[in-house]
Protein backbone atom coordinates (compact mmCIF):
# COMPACT_ATOMS: atom_id res chain seq x y z
CA UNK A 1 0.00 0.00 0.00
CA UNK A 2 1.20 3.34 -1.21
CA UNK A 3 4.16 2.08 -2.99
CA UNK A 4 5.65 -0.28 0.14
CA UNK A 5 5.23 -3.61 1.32
CA UNK A 6 6.19 -6.10 3.48
CA UNK A 7 7.45 -8.79 1.08
CA UNK A 8 8.00 -12.63 1.55
CA UNK A 9 9.18 -15.00 -0.36
CA UNK A 10 10.32 -18.68 -0.45
CA UNK A 11 14.23 -19.01 -0.23
CA UNK A 12 16.68 -21.74 0.51
CA UNK A 13 17.84 -21.84 3.92
CA UNK A 14 21.24 -20.77 2.74
CA UNK A 15 20.46 -17.68 0.90
CA UNK A 16 21.16 -14.91 3.24
CA UNK A 17 19.40 -11.48 3.79
CA UNK A 18 21.27 -8.35 2.44
CA UNK A 19 21.78 -6.61 5.61
CA UNK A 20 21.26 -3.11 3.67
CA UNK A 21 17.80 -4.17 2.60
CA UNK A 22 16.14 -4.64 5.87
CA UNK A 23 15.66 -3.63 8.74
CA UNK A 24 14.11 -6.65 10.87
CA UNK A 25 13.72 -10.11 9.46
CA UNK A 26 12.55 -13.60 10.48
CA UNK A 27 12.41 -17.12 9.02
CA UNK A 28 9.69 -19.83 8.85
CA UNK A 29 10.41 -23.30 8.44
CA UNK A 30 7.52 -25.04 6.61
CA UNK A 31 7.42 -28.38 5.15
CA UNK A 32 9.57 -27.69 1.59
CA UNK A 33 10.14 -24.12 2.23
CA UNK A 34 11.53 -21.74 4.44
CA UNK A 35 9.16 -18.23 4.59
CA UNK A 36 11.78 -15.32 5.32
CA UNK A 37 9.93 -11.94 5.75
CA UNK A 38 11.34 -8.75 5.23
CA UNK A 39 10.94 -5.22 6.23
CA UNK A 40 11.75 -2.69 3.72
CA UNK A 41 14.25 -0.22 5.66
CA UNK A 42 12.39 3.54 6.36
CA UNK A 43 9.26 1.19 7.09
CA UNK A 44 7.47 1.65 9.57
CA UNK A 45 4.02 -0.29 10.82
CA UNK A 46 1.91 3.00 9.37
CA UNK A 47 3.38 2.96 6.52
CA UNK A 48 1.59 -0.68 5.67
CA UNK A 49 -1.84 -2.18 6.12
CA UNK A 50 -0.90 -5.54 7.19
CA UNK A 51 -3.72 -7.12 5.81
CA UNK A 52 -2.36 -6.33 2.42
CA UNK A 53 1.59 -5.91 3.17
CA UNK A 54 2.00 -9.38 3.19
CA UNK A 55 3.04 -10.63 0.41
CA UNK A 56 3.93 -14.50 -0.64
CA UNK A 57 5.11 -16.09 -3.61
CA UNK A 58 4.15 -19.52 -2.87
CA UNK A 59 4.30 -20.86 -6.47
CA UNK A 60 4.95 -24.63 -6.12
CA UNK A 61 3.89 -24.54 -2.47
CA UNK A 62 0.72 -25.78 -1.07
CA UNK A 63 -1.89 -23.67 -0.40
CA UNK A 64 -2.29 -24.49 3.51
CA UNK A 65 1.42 -24.20 3.78
CA UNK A 66 0.97 -20.60 2.69
CA UNK A 67 -2.05 -20.00 5.05
CA UNK A 68 -0.09 -20.85 7.88
CA UNK A 69 2.93 -18.75 6.48
CA UNK A 70 0.95 -15.89 6.62
CA UNK A 71 -0.37 -15.91 9.75
CA UNK A 72 2.80 -16.71 11.49
CA UNK A 73 4.21 -13.86 9.68
CA UNK A 74 1.20 -11.20 10.63
CA UNK A 75 2.28 -12.63 14.40
CA UNK A 76 5.89 -11.40 14.04
CA UNK A 77 5.19 -8.37 12.31
CA UNK A 78 3.07 -7.32 15.28
CA UNK A 79 5.38 -8.48 17.75
CA UNK A 80 8.86 -6.96 15.84
CA UNK A 81 7.74 -3.91 14.31
CA UNK A 82 6.74 -1.35 16.95
CA UNK A 83 6.23 2.49 16.50
CA UNK A 84 7.05 3.97 19.71
CA UNK A 85 6.36 7.51 18.27
CA UNK A 86 4.11 9.74 20.92
CA UNK A 87 3.76 6.48 23.28
CA UNK A 88 3.62 7.79 26.56
CA UNK A 89 7.08 6.54 29.29
CA UNK A 90 6.60 6.80 32.92
CA UNK A 91 10.47 6.77 34.37
CA UNK A 92 11.20 6.76 37.98
CA UNK A 93 14.60 7.45 39.06
CA UNK A 94 14.54 9.37 35.92
CA UNK A 95 17.10 12.08 36.37
CA UNK A 96 20.50 10.47 36.46
CA UNK A 97 21.88 6.96 35.85
CA UNK A 98 20.12 4.36 34.08
CA UNK A 99 16.50 6.70 34.19
CA UNK A 100 17.76 9.39 32.58
CA UNK A 101 19.83 7.35 29.75
CA UNK A 102 16.45 5.47 29.12
CA UNK A 103 15.01 8.74 29.10
CA UNK A 104 16.82 9.98 26.23
CA UNK A 105 16.70 6.80 24.10
CA UNK A 106 12.93 6.80 24.57
CA UNK A 107 13.28 10.58 23.27
CA UNK A 108 14.99 9.05 20.77
CA UNK A 109 12.12 7.02 19.46
CA UNK A 110 9.72 9.92 19.68
CA UNK A 111 7.96 9.09 23.04
CA UNK A 112 6.48 11.54 25.44
CA UNK A 113 8.16 11.30 28.92
CA UNK A 114 6.75 11.40 32.52
CA UNK A 115 10.19 11.57 34.62
CA UNK A 116 9.97 11.18 38.55
CA UNK A 117 12.80 11.44 40.73
CA UNK A 118 12.97 12.70 44.47
CA UNK A 119 16.59 14.76 43.39
CA UNK A 120 14.40 18.39 42.59
CA UNK A 121 17.38 20.16 40.84
CA UNK A 122 18.78 17.03 39.01
CA UNK A 123 15.56 15.90 37.63
CA UNK A 124 14.93 19.70 36.60
CA UNK A 125 18.16 19.70 34.76
CA UNK A 126 17.25 16.60 32.32
CA UNK A 127 13.75 17.88 31.74
CA UNK A 128 15.42 20.80 30.46
CA UNK A 129 18.31 18.97 28.39
CA UNK A 130 15.27 16.82 26.92
CA UNK A 131 13.02 19.76 26.00
CA UNK A 132 16.36 21.36 24.29
CA UNK A 133 15.84 18.18 22.11
CA UNK A 134 12.46 18.84 21.46
CA UNK A 135 10.96 15.75 23.92
CA UNK A 136 7.50 16.81 25.34
CA UNK A 137 8.04 16.19 29.03
CA UNK A 138 6.52 15.96 32.79
CA UNK A 139 8.79 16.05 35.41
CA UNK A 140 6.96 15.56 38.53
CA UNK A 141 9.28 15.76 41.72
CA UNK A 142 8.18 11.73 43.59
CA UNK A 143 9.19 9.88 46.46
CA UNK A 144 8.43 6.73 45.00
CA UNK A 145 8.44 4.59 48.49
CA UNK A 146 5.50 6.67 49.29
CA UNK A 147 2.00 5.29 47.69
CA UNK A 148 0.61 8.57 47.94
CA UNK A 149 3.33 10.51 45.48
CA UNK A 150 3.15 7.43 43.09
CA UNK A 151 -0.61 7.99 43.05
CA UNK A 152 0.17 11.55 42.52
CA UNK A 153 2.35 10.59 39.61
CA UNK A 154 -0.26 8.46 37.87
CA UNK A 155 -2.89 11.34 38.05
CA UNK A 156 -0.65 14.08 36.93
CA UNK A 157 0.71 11.28 33.39
CA UNK A 158 -2.67 10.66 32.75
CA UNK A 159 -3.92 14.78 33.01
CA UNK A 160 -0.56 15.35 30.83
CA UNK A 161 -0.64 12.86 28.35
CA UNK A 162 -3.84 11.03 28.88
CA UNK A 163 -2.13 8.00 28.52
CA UNK A 164 0.49 5.45 29.87
CA UNK A 165 2.41 3.04 26.98
CA UNK A 166 5.45 2.42 29.15
CA UNK A 167 6.67 2.32 32.61
CA UNK A 168 9.87 1.58 34.49
CA UNK A 169 9.89 1.12 37.63
CA UNK A 170 13.49 2.24 38.14
CA UNK A 171 14.77 3.97 41.50
CA UNK A 172 17.05 2.03 43.41
CA UNK A 173 19.34 2.83 46.56
CA UNK A 174 21.89 1.08 48.35
CA UNK A 175 23.30 1.32 51.55
CA UNK A 176 27.02 1.23 52.78
CA UNK A 177 28.59 -2.41 53.18
CA UNK A 178 27.84 -3.92 56.81
CA UNK A 179 26.38 -6.87 58.02
CA UNK A 180 22.80 -7.66 57.44
CA UNK A 181 22.70 -7.38 62.24
CA UNK A 182 24.64 -3.67 62.06
CA UNK A 183 22.21 -2.43 59.15
CA UNK A 184 20.00 -0.14 61.16
CA UNK A 185 16.23 -0.10 60.90
CA UNK A 186 16.37 2.95 59.23
CA UNK A 187 18.71 1.27 57.07
CA UNK A 188 16.13 -1.55 56.04
CA UNK A 189 13.19 0.40 56.03
CA UNK A 190 15.03 2.85 53.31
CA UNK A 191 16.13 0.39 50.97
CA UNK A 192 13.19 -1.71 50.93
CA UNK A 193 10.92 1.78 50.42
CA UNK A 194 12.83 2.61 47.53
CA UNK A 195 13.32 -0.39 45.70
CA UNK A 196 10.57 -2.93 46.76
CA UNK A 197 7.93 -0.79 47.78
CA UNK A 198 8.10 1.46 44.82
CA UNK A 199 7.62 -1.13 42.54
CA UNK A 200 4.89 -2.25 44.23
CA UNK A 201 3.44 1.27 44.20
CA UNK A 202 3.85 1.51 40.31
CA UNK A 203 1.97 -2.26 39.71
CA UNK A 204 -0.64 -1.35 41.63
CA UNK A 205 -0.93 2.23 40.57
CA UNK A 206 -0.21 1.92 36.87
CA UNK A 207 -1.09 -1.10 36.07
CA UNK A 208 -4.79 -1.29 36.08
CA UNK A 209 -4.95 2.03 33.91
CA UNK A 210 -3.15 0.81 31.49
CA UNK A 211 -5.09 -2.75 31.04
CA UNK A 212 -8.31 -0.31 30.93
CA UNK A 213 -6.49 1.40 28.33
CA UNK A 214 -6.83 -2.10 26.08
CA UNK A 215 -3.57 -1.44 24.08
CA UNK A 216 -0.56 -2.83 24.11
CA UNK A 217 2.07 -1.38 26.75
CA UNK A 218 5.33 -2.81 28.81
CA UNK A 219 6.25 -2.55 32.15
CA UNK A 220 9.57 -3.04 33.03
CA UNK A 221 10.98 -3.18 36.62
CA UNK A 222 14.59 -2.24 37.08
CA UNK A 223 16.32 -5.44 39.40
CA UNK A 224 19.90 -5.90 39.31
CA UNK A 225 22.31 -9.18 38.73
CA UNK A 226 22.06 -9.04 42.51
CA UNK A 227 19.01 -10.25 42.00
CA UNK A 228 20.28 -13.20 40.93
CA UNK A 229 23.28 -13.90 43.80
CA UNK A 230 24.35 -13.81 46.62
CA UNK A 231 26.40 -11.82 48.23
CA UNK A 232 27.49 -10.96 52.24
CA UNK A 233 27.62 -7.13 53.24
CA UNK A 234 24.96 -6.00 51.08
CA UNK A 235 21.71 -7.58 52.53
CA UNK A 236 19.17 -5.13 51.84
CA UNK A 237 19.89 -4.23 48.06
CA UNK A 238 20.36 -8.17 47.52
CA UNK A 239 17.03 -8.92 49.59
CA UNK A 240 15.18 -6.09 47.66
CA UNK A 241 16.41 -7.45 44.46
CA UNK A 242 15.63 -10.78 44.62
CA UNK A 243 12.21 -9.87 45.82
CA UNK A 244 11.93 -7.60 42.16
CA UNK A 245 12.79 -10.03 40.35
CA UNK A 246 9.97 -12.63 41.78
CA UNK A 247 7.25 -10.09 41.95
CA UNK A 248 8.28 -9.71 38.12
CA UNK A 249 7.90 -13.22 37.37
CA UNK A 250 4.84 -13.33 38.69
CA UNK A 251 3.69 -9.98 36.99
CA UNK A 252 4.42 -11.63 33.33
CA UNK A 253 2.44 -15.00 34.26
CA UNK A 254 -0.44 -12.91 35.41
CA UNK A 255 -0.38 -10.74 32.65
CA UNK A 256 0.02 -13.92 30.21
CA UNK A 257 -2.96 -15.37 31.89
CA UNK A 258 -5.35 -12.75 31.23
CA UNK A 259 -4.15 -12.87 27.92
CA UNK A 260 -3.64 -9.02 28.64
CA UNK A 261 -2.10 -6.87 25.88
CA UNK A 262 0.49 -5.73 28.53
CA UNK A 263 3.93 -7.39 28.96
CA UNK A 264 6.39 -6.96 31.26
CA UNK A 265 10.02 -7.55 31.64
CA UNK A 266 13.10 -7.40 34.82
CA UNK A 267 16.32 -5.21 33.84
CA UNK A 268 19.09 -6.97 35.50
CA UNK A 269 22.54 -5.20 35.12
CA UNK A 270 25.65 -6.28 36.79
CA UNK A 271 27.61 -3.27 37.15
CA UNK A 272 26.76 0.23 35.44
CA UNK A 273 28.75 3.82 35.68
CA UNK A 274 26.03 5.41 37.70
CA UNK A 275 25.77 7.24 40.85
CA UNK A 276 24.09 4.12 42.69
CA UNK A 277 26.98 3.79 45.08
CA UNK A 278 26.43 7.46 46.34
CA UNK A 279 22.53 6.83 46.90
CA UNK A 280 22.63 8.08 50.19
CA UNK A 281 23.00 11.57 49.30
CA UNK A 282 19.14 12.05 48.83
CA UNK A 283 18.20 9.97 52.18
CA UNK A 284 16.37 12.32 54.70
CA UNK A 285 18.43 10.95 57.34
CA UNK A 286 21.87 10.62 56.12
CA UNK A 287 24.18 9.56 58.76
CA UNK A 288 28.05 9.57 58.13
CA UNK A 289 29.28 5.76 58.85
CA UNK A 290 32.82 4.75 59.34
CA UNK A 291 33.22 1.10 58.06
CA UNK A 292 35.47 -1.44 59.80
CA UNK A 293 38.46 -2.82 57.46
CA UNK A 294 36.53 -5.51 55.60
CA UNK A 295 33.68 -3.27 54.52
CA UNK A 296 35.82 -0.30 53.61
CA UNK A 297 37.64 -3.41 50.78
CA UNK A 298 34.20 -3.84 50.09
CA UNK A 299 33.31 -0.44 49.49
CA UNK A 300 36.11 0.67 47.15
CA UNK A 301 36.15 -2.49 45.52
CA UNK A 302 32.31 -1.96 43.90
CA UNK A 303 33.69 1.89 43.67
CA UNK A 304 35.93 0.83 40.94
CA UNK A 305 33.51 -1.56 39.45
CA UNK A 306 31.22 1.04 39.27
CA UNK A 307 33.46 3.17 37.66
CA UNK A 308 34.73 0.67 35.29
CA UNK A 309 31.24 -0.04 34.28
CA UNK A 310 29.50 0.06 31.16
CA UNK A 311 27.44 2.97 29.83
CA UNK A 312 23.79 3.93 31.52
CA UNK A 313 23.19 4.41 27.32
CA UNK A 314 23.76 1.07 26.51
CA UNK A 315 21.80 -0.26 29.25
CA UNK A 316 19.32 2.02 27.99
CA UNK A 317 19.63 0.67 24.58
CA UNK A 318 19.16 -3.32 25.83
CA UNK A 319 15.61 -2.05 27.40
CA UNK A 320 14.41 -0.29 24.10
CA UNK A 321 15.49 -3.30 22.24
CA UNK A 322 13.64 -5.68 25.22
CA UNK A 323 10.50 -3.99 24.76
CA UNK A 324 10.14 -4.32 21.10
CA UNK A 325 10.79 -8.00 21.18
CA UNK A 326 8.87 -8.59 24.15
CA UNK A 327 12.00 -10.22 26.06
CA UNK A 328 11.22 -10.72 29.77
CA UNK A 329 15.07 -11.01 31.45
CA UNK A 330 17.31 -8.19 30.39
CA UNK A 331 21.13 -9.36 31.49
CA UNK A 332 23.49 -6.73 30.23
CA UNK A 333 26.46 -8.10 31.07
CA UNK A 334 26.70 -11.96 29.74
CA UNK A 335 29.70 -12.78 31.61
CA UNK A 336 28.20 -12.71 34.63
CA UNK A 337 25.59 -15.67 33.82
CA UNK A 338 28.86 -17.80 34.97
CA UNK A 339 28.06 -16.46 38.23
CA UNK A 340 23.91 -16.57 38.29
CA UNK A 341 25.40 -20.80 36.92
CA UNK A 342 27.89 -21.15 40.17
CA UNK A 343 24.98 -20.46 42.51
CA UNK A 344 22.19 -22.40 40.84
CA UNK A 345 24.85 -25.63 40.52
CA UNK A 346 25.75 -24.54 44.47
CA UNK A 347 21.44 -24.93 45.18
CA UNK A 348 21.24 -27.85 42.75
CA UNK A 349 23.61 -29.96 44.22
CA UNK A 350 23.05 -28.72 48.01
CA UNK A 351 26.18 -27.14 48.25
CA UNK A 352 27.00 -24.81 50.85
CA UNK A 353 28.22 -21.04 49.03
CA UNK A 354 32.14 -20.95 48.99
CA UNK A 355 32.68 -17.66 51.11
CA UNK A 356 36.15 -17.33 50.33
CA UNK A 357 36.26 -18.45 46.83
CA UNK A 358 33.90 -15.29 46.74
CA UNK A 359 35.28 -12.90 48.24
CA UNK A 360 38.67 -13.05 46.77
CA UNK A 361 36.83 -12.95 42.99
CA UNK A 362 35.25 -9.61 44.29
CA UNK A 363 38.27 -7.93 46.11
CA UNK A 364 40.92 -9.79 43.21
CA UNK A 365 38.93 -9.44 40.16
Amino acid sequence: SRGKRLSCSPIPLSTPLAREQVTTSAHFVFPGCCFAATQPRGVSRNDCETDRAIELDVAGYSLAAASVARLFLRSWYDLVVKDFKDKVAVITGAASGIGRAMAFRFAQEGMKLVLADIEQPTLDNTASDLEKLGAAVLAVQTNVARLADVETLASRAMNKFGRVDVLCNNAGVGTAPRPCWEQTQADWEWVIGVNLWSVIHGIRTFVPLMIRQDSEGHIVNTASMAGLLGLGNYGPYYATKHAVVSISESLYYELAFRESKLKASVLCPAFVNTRIGESERNRPDRQQVKLPPLEMQFAEAFRNRLQAGIPAEDVAGKVLEAIREEKFYILTHPERKTDFAWRAGNILEEKNPDPKALLNALLNQ
